[in-house]
């Protein structure tokens, strides 16, 4: 019985997901975090301050056309 050869099988690593730095002799590779998506939590803290911005709005159009009236 003959013994099959594995192959070996050579992965070139993607550089851009790793750190690499040199601390005095070795070198240091760290995987880099992961970037934070914000576009969602920043959309709703978005719709949040229109919504408030509007009720400010209404509310300074009412104020202001009572006083109108108060006054008449």
């Amino acid at each position: 019985m003959t013994k099959e050869k594995e192959k070996e099988t050579w992965v070139i690593p993607d550089f851009d997901k790793y750190e690499i730095n040199k601390l005095d002799d070795k070198f240091l590779i760290k995987e880099k975090p992961k970037p934070k998506n914000y576009a969602v939590a920043c959309t709703f803290i978005n719709i949040a301050l229109l919504a408030l911005n509007v009720c400010v709005f209404l509310s300074t159009k009412i104020l202001v056309t009572t006083i109108i009236q108060v006054v008449k």
